[in-house]
């Protein structure tokens, strides 16, 4: 099957094609991986204001 795909397919890309192709994956994993990390980053400071907050609770 991946033969004919690539038959198919491979000679009628141009290198153009074959080039965004490839960086428009590219471009989505890094997004992917931005968005994520900015999502942990703002979970682990909430978390630690949180912390923050109930620990100085406790020693009031």
């Amino acid at each position: 099957m991946w033969e004919q795909w690539r038959a198919w397919v491979v000679p009628n890309l141009g290198l153009i094609e074959i080039g965004m192709t490839f960086f428009l994956v590219i471009g989505f994993c890094v997004h992917q991986y931005w968005k994520m990390d900015r999502e942990l980053k703002k979970d682990r400071a909430e978390r630690e204001a949180r912390e923050a907050t109930e620990r100085s609770d406790r020693e009031d």
